[in-house]
């Protein structure tokens, strides 16, 4: 896991062998939070991820992820909090109510295909990281 400290934030990328990277946006605290807590899961695991980096797959150090949808929420915040805008601006910009969004951002709404590429299209991303 790479981090890179930003004014807005902290932007965390994952990567693993042959994946493509995936990047989430999140606030210095968070991001702090985050750094500490895989640290510990490094010590703490009797695992042995990656000897050369110290890899860890991401859904062992946020089990969220775990849930398709869970990711696709995630993605979707990631992107959103990384164009910088708020949901009220990405819900008139894809023609949906903003509490729609919102739930699409809780996990309480599923994001179909169209809907993909919809936000795909205004988040700058691959429809696919939202299925």
């Amino acid at each position: 896991m790479n981090t890179v400290l930003e004014q807005e934030g902290v932007e965390i990328i994952f990567r693993g062998p042959g994946k493509r990277a995936q990047a989430f946006r999140v606030n210095t605290v968070l991001g702090s939070e985050m750094r500490r807590l895989l640290k510990e899961k490094i010590a703490a695991t009797q695992k042995n991820y990656d000897a050369e980096d110290g890899w860890i797959p991401a859904e062992e150090v946020l089990p969220v992820l775990k849930d398709p949808a869970g990711r696709a929420a995630a993605c979707l915040r990631g992107l959103r909090h990384r164009e910088n805008i708020t949901q009220r601006t990405l819900a008139a910009k894809i023609g949906i109510l903003p509490h729609h969004l919102s739930e699409m951002e809780h996990g309480k709404r599923p994001i179909g295909k169209a809907m993909a590429k919809k936000l795909a299209a205004a988040l700058k991303a691959d429809w696919r990281v939202f299925l």
